[in-house]
């Protein structure tokens, strides 16, 4: 697990980011020690509303059609999945086929997190 100030990431196959918006005003910095990041990360998920959470799935890299249809079948009631290949509840972005690195401004063309999350 990686602390970042602005996601939180979690392990599904290495491929699956939960990004969180606390709404804080904190600028970014560099953490000095285990106990400040401790301290930190503590803080942040305190704010975290579990209600407006969206778990999202991107197919690039190493991640495969399998595990997107496992991630599709996970009980999550908010989850969003963007896929190269076809699988039913999968939102289909043929640019993430062999793409690497931050596929943010690829997503944002297909989906508003914000819009979702504020209704």
């Amino acid at each position: 697990m990686a602390l970042n100030y602005r996601n939180i990431w979690l392990s599904f196959s290495g491929m699956v980011a939960l990004k969180v918006r606390t709404g804080g005003s904190e600028s970014p910095g560099i953490i000095n020690s285990e106990e400040e990041a401790a301290e930190k990360w503590y803080r942040r998920i305190k704010r975290i509303n579990p209600d407006h959470m969206i778990f999202k799935l991107s197919q690039r890299e190493e991640c495969s059609k399998c595990d997107i249809v496992n991630f599709m079948h996970l009980p999550l009631e908010h989850k969003v999945c963007f896929s190269y290949d076809k699988v039913e509840g999968a939102i289909i972005v043929p640019e993430l086929e062999g793409f690497s690195g931050d596929e943010m401004d690829i997503i944002n063309r297909y989906y508003d997190d914000l819009t979702i999350l504020n209704e």
